[in-house]
């Protein structure tokens, strides 16, 4: 049974139903997307199709689920199927040389050999001129499916030989609902968790679990406080401190939360309940202070002096928010 985060790409679920219906599924799939959108579940649930030993059932995208060999897969240890990661920093010409020594050997169990490459982008370009070399000349029953969330970096020649499969972004409802589903969470605040993870359900269920996002929304808070308040230098620098120190830390973790992103969905939602008659802060205000929330986010992705970028991200709001409040 396919899990609700492959069933939010139904276009892909589409593509890979009927390629296994008419027997036409490629023997190289490239899926292409951000982390979190289902490209390993999707891997996984072809994986089943290749092994599952129910009569009605196997050879059908999921398999049956419950069968041994199901099971195997879904837990990491049917015989058929391979993942070959990056190790540490890169998939070396060793891994694929070992990928080409099993894919000439008979299955195990299943109907063929299914390997999964995880961050195919990562492929040392030794190892992906071997890659290529299998890819054009297959063994018989064998399947390579590639995951990447950096398409444009996987050499040319081997997405010219797989069939690319991109994962999108799913509408925020559906991320809400999934989050609802999974996490219990209340529409309103589903809501605007599936908006800060920018559609990503992966993401959002990593978000909606971690600890950093109540300390990233406690920080949000105080930022909103303090660039409304009189200028306080010291106040200023200790809570740039702050930020720079939970930014350097959560960009280091998987599922770290993005401290700008949270600052940019703090003041939106400001700016909506200014919009619709709230009171506090006037719009014009709000408006100049998300501008400089995207100054910042650009300088940030260009590589500059977080410490610096907050500190003067701060002075910024404290001025537009002084120089325009009420307005």
């Amino acid at each position: 049974m396919l899990t609700d985060v492959l069933a939010g790409q139904e276009h892909v679920r589409r593509m890979l139903e009927r390629g296994l219906g008419t027997g036409r599924l490629g023997h190289a799939l490239l899926f292409s997307g951000p982390r979190g959108l289902g490209k390993a579940e999707a891997a996984v649930a072809l994986a089943r199709a290749s092994c599952c030993s129910d009569p009605e059932r196997g050879g059908a995208l999921g398999g049956c689920g419950a069968c041994v060999p199901c099971r195997q897969v879904a837990e990491g240890g049917h015989p058929d199927v391979r993942w070959v990661a990056p190790s540490p920093g890169s998939i070396r010409i060793e891994q694929v040389r070992e990928v080409i020594r099993e894919a000439c050997l008979r299955p195990f169990s299943g109907r063929g050999r299914v390997f999964i490459f995880r961050d195919a982008d990562r492929l040392t370009e030794e190892a992906a001129n071997a890659l290529l070399k299998v890819l054009e000349e297959p063994p018989e029953g064998t399947r390579f499916i590639l995951l990447t969330a950096v398409p444009g970096a996987v050499l040319p020649t081997i997405r010219s030989r797989c069939q690319e499969l991109a994962f999108r972004p799913l509408a925020p409802e559906a991320v809400a609902a999934l989050l609802g589903e999974r996490q219990g969470l209340a529409g309103e605040e589903a809501l605007r968790l599936a908006a800060l993870a920018g559609g990503n359900p992966g993401l959002a269920l990593e978000l909606a679990r971690s600890p950093r996002l109540r300390e990233a929304l406690e920080l949000a808070e105080r930022t909103v406080r303090l660039a409304g308040a009189p200028l306080d230098p010291f106040q200023l620098f200790a809570l740039a401190q702050e930020m720079e120190a939970f930014q350097a830390a959560s960009r280091t973790e998987d599922g770290g939360v993005d401290l700008i992103d949270v600052l940019l969905w703090t003041f939106r939602d400001l700016l909506v309940d200014a919009l619709s008659g709230g009171t506090g802060r006037g719009p014009a205000s709000l408006l100049a202070s998300i501008d400089c929330l995207r100054q910042a986010r650009r300088q940030v992705d260009a590589g500059a002096n977080r410490r610096l970028v907050f500190e003067v991200l701060l002075a910024k709001l404290q001025a537009a928010m002084n120089n325009s409040y009420n307005q």
